[in-house]
């Protein structure tokens, strides 16, 4: 008989708790939702922002491409991507030693996280789009535009 009461007491109270936790997890549930798309939005708009970009290429320039890396200026952040865009687009380094993407490239900047040759192109959230360059046989066998 006590065990009974035990049980059916344990029973109720069990119940109590689990209300008050279901309404806690309800507001941590509601917090996190709430950061994880606070958190997520400035990704997935960077990510919108390179695809805009990459779907407006812009003819290359060597000039053009050598002063966009250089530039502070707010509407020069992107012209490197739109550039790189034309690039693939247009297949223009397949089959080019290192010798021939540096002269019209110009040299890359190192970057251990990426094999082959890495130009920078614009930033991205915190991280920044880069044209991988990457060699079979001392001649471009891809080219792609990464994230760091």
């Amino acid at each position: 008989m006590q065990n009974r009461v035990l049980c059916v007491a344990f029973r109720i109270e069990f119940r109590k708790l689990s209300v008050k936790h279901i309404k806690i997890m309800k507001k941590y549930f509601v917090g996190t939702l709430i950061l994880l798309i606070a958190i997520s939005f400035p990704v997935l708009y960077d990510i919108a922002k390179i695809k805009w970009y990459m779907a407006s290429p812009v003819s290359f320039d060597r000039d053009k491409w050598n002063e966009a890396f250089r530039s502070e200026k707010l509407e020069d952040r992107y012209l490197r991507l739109q550039m790189a865009s034309y690039i693939i687009e247009t297949d223009q380094l397949s089959g080019l030693d290192a010798e021939g993407v540096i002269g019209i490239l110009g040299s890359p900047q190192s970057h251990e996280a990426i094999p082959g040759f890495a130009y920078w192109l614009s930033p991205f959230g915190l991280d920044s789009a880069w044209l991988q360059v990457e060699y079979t046989d001392n001649r471009v066998s891809k080219y792609s535009v990464v994230t760091d």
